[in-house]
């Protein structure tokens, strides 16, 4: 009883695996890309509304048809950290916000801010002296 058999080791990884998994995917964003507000509404609504929604639904019709949706939110999870760093970028940002936006429950509201967060108007070039 007081020893770990494997079955909790594999939970116990699993666990911290998707946990980190946000980190991993806010240290790897180096594309340059960035994401604006309309597009970062749908990965927000998709991500916090669609995915609860649709599991839920598929839970109640058919429970063992609702494990379907670990790897699909897993993949999710991943995409939508990314969309983060961008939409970030976008605001003018550092990805220190997006890493605070992978910290479970204040990623709701990293996610809210950025909702709201106009985006970051263009740098001038500076005037060239002839």
């Amino acid at each position: 009883m007081g020893s770990f058999s494997v079955w909790h080791w594999i939970v116990l990884f699993v666990i911290v695996a998707l946990l980190a998994l946000p980190f991993v995917a806010t240290a790897t964003e180096n594309t340059g890309k960035v994401v604006s507000r309309h597009r970062f509404v749908v990965w927000f609504l998709s991500t916090f509304l669609g995915i609860p929604i649709l599991s839920s639904a598929t839970a109640a019709v058919m429970p063992m048809a609702a494990l379907l949706w670990w790897p699909i939110g897993i993949v999710v999870v991943y995409l939508y950290q990314r969309t983060v760093v961008r939409r970030c970028r976008d605001a003018g940002h550092t990805k220190a916000l997006a890493y605070f936006g992978a910290i479970p429950l204040l990623n709701v509201a990293v996610g809210i801010y950025l909702l709201f967060k106009s985006s970051a108007s263009p740098v001038a070039p500076a005037p060239v002296l002839a």
